[in-house]
């Protein structure tokens, strides 16, 4: 594949010469492999979690969903204001790779562990602050994500908010 002043032209192994190629199909393949990976940290997606942890340093965050399928969310023997436990939850999805960096990932001060599918898929994560940004990696997996630092800045900020319901 080959791109010359907008236009694709395509060769093939199978017969002679070079064909113009939709231009579509020219930008599909003008893909680099970092393109196809799945650049969302959790794999939890909108299956509902039943337990999220979140440590910030020193802070610690412990959720629990109520038991029989309630939509309540529990703390500490507390229940806790929905609203402001998806919002948590809503930040936690919305983590995504920029970029995947090859090294740089040390001392994470930030970690979170997601529990869903009523407690059969469990996932953990760790984050670290990297110069202006952040990088985050998966249990179990090599690869690291370089995160926004808005989107971790905007995680911490909706579990400081977390409240007891009716408050």
């Amino acid at each position: 594949m080959r791109k010359s002043k907008g236009t694709y032209y395509g060769k093939s192994s199978a017969v002679e010469g070079a064909y113009k190629v939709d231009s579509e199909l020219g930008k599909a393949l003008d893909k680099g492999v970092d393109d196809f990976r799945n650049k969302k940290l959790f794999d939890f997606c909108f299956n509902d979690p039943n337990k999220i942890e979140l440590h910030n340093g020193t802070k610690a965050y412990f959720l629990m969903r109520g038991s029989g399928g309630s939509e309540d969310w529990w703390s500490n023997g507390k229940k806790m204001d929905a609203g402001s436990v998806e919002s948590v939850i809503s930040d936690l999805r919305d983590l995504s790779a920029t970029k995947f960096p090859d090294s740089g990932f040390s001392n994470p001060n930030i970690e979170a562990v997601v529990s869903s599918n009523d407690g059969k898929r469990t996932e953990k994560i760790q984050i670290a602050k990297s110069g202006d940004h952040y990088l985050a990696k998966r249990e179990n997996d090599p690869a690291l994500y370089q995160l926004e630092t808005k989107s971790v800045d905007d995680l911490l900020k909706a579990a400081d908010e977390i409240k007891a319901a009716g408050k």
